[in-house]
């Protein structure tokens, strides 16, 4: 199973219960993204249901699905534009850390319709697990509105697919639904034995409003009577081919241009302007050439004097998990607290500013720089 780089898992709720912006005054939201893990445990046996076949000229946007614990659900009659298709099988992880196992399974989106889709996409991709009743018995779905600081992004082109990890947890309880009839009886498993069926669905929107929701299912499931074995952790993302890395703070900062098939493009930086004057909320406008599947980016402003790198990068959650189709253009918003190698406050003089994208690990690396311009610090 697919692992992201970069992602942060969030808890589920079972039924036990283009151009390049300036800079504003407000520093930005810190981001939240998402993880998954891999598990060397048995697929458990599923049979895809066919998709639905979309309109003539394609569906567009859907209308939303609103699991609730313990009621019957189904699928909106009307064809979802993203449409959700399961990737081999569903998966039972055995649980860490105290927690119940998970299901987790990959799933392939795609752009039915005619028109690209773009925007924030939910953290998660909710697996909504039903009994043979149709009950839901476990669902994070919903968890909040989908927006930019959900910490994921989506552009995709009609036609375009990218994968996604579906997941079904149990990291939180409620006292909505009776725990009797939604839990498993086991505490270290999240169902019991026996026949279900799960959907997928995961909001897409923008300024804190959903605008529609990619869709899929039902899959028939069995959940086997053993537990799974404990599964190894997934291996790290491999740094994307034609990256350069980025330049540690002291060390020459050299005019490569990354050939990762990246661009970006910024307004001007506003100059001069104080040491305690954090360039804020910078916005790029960034073109990929060559398909996005769950990249985990994060933007800066790297100052330079005579060619070497003197700006640090302090620990930041900003980073968001990028799904794009080849040619897709999406935005990304980035800080730089103005601090030298030492962490203090760099003192005033000339620098070099230049903006870069980078993928997010233990050895960032750049994916794209914008144009250097000077900035005076008083």
């Amino acid at each position: 199973m697919t692992a992201l780089a970069g992602v942060v898992l969030l808890g589920v709720t079972a039924c036990a219960e283009g151009s390049g912006t300036g800079e504003s005054a407000e520093p930005p939201t810190e981001t939240v993204t998402e993880t998954s893990t891999e598990s060397s445990s048995p697929a458990i046996e599923t049979s895809p249901a066919p998709s639905a076949e979309p309109a003539p000229n394609g569906p567009e946007g859907s209308d939303i699905a609103t699991p609730v614990c313990g009621e019957v659900f189904a699928l909106p009659d009307r064809p979802a534009q993203l449409t959700l298709e399961l990737d081999g099988d569903v998966v039972e992880a055995a649980g860490s850390d105290g927690n119940p196992s998970s299901l987790e399974a990959d799933i392939t989106a795609t752009n039915a319709g005619a028109q690209p889709v773009s925007g924030g996409l939910d953290s998660v991709t909710a697996l909504v697990v039903t009994d043979e009743d149709g009950r839901v018995v476990v669902t994070n779905a919903n968890p909040d509105p989908a927006n930019p600081e959900s910490g994921a992004i989506l552009a995709l082109e009609p036609g375009d697919s990218v994968t996604f990890v579906g997941t079904a947890a149990d990291y939180a309880t409620s006292d909505d639904c009776d725990s009797s009839t939604t839990t498993s009886s086991d505490p270290a498993r999240l169902l019991d034995p026996g026949s279900y069926q799960v959907f997928a669905l995961r909001n897409l929107g923008a300024e804190g409003t959903v605008t529609q929701q990619a869709q899929g299912g039902p899959w028939p499931i069995e959940i086997a009577a053993d537990p799974p074995a404990p599964g190894e952790p997934p291996a790290p993302a491999p740094d994307p081919q034609g990256a350069l890395p980025l330049a540690a703070c002291g060390t020459a900062f050299d005019g490569a241009e990354p050939a990762a098939g990246i661009t970006t493009e910024v307004a001007e930086i506003r100059s001069p302007r104080a040491a305690d004057d954090a360039i804020t909320d910078l916005v790029h406008t960034v073109t990929t050439e060559t398909p996005l599947d769950g990249t985990s980016l994060a933007t800066n402003v790297v100052l330079t004097q005579d060619g070497v790198r003197v700006s640090e990068i302090p620990g930041s959650d900003n980073v968001s998990s990028v799904y794009a189709s080849a040619g897709a253009t999406f935005e990304l918003t980035g800080q730089q607290i103005l601090l030298g190698c030492d962490f203090e406050p760099l003192p005033p003089g000339e620098y070099e500013a230049t903006p870069v994208v980078f993928s997010s690990g233990e050895v960032p690396q750049v994916l794209a720089r914008g144009a250097t311009t000077t900035v005076v610090i008083q």
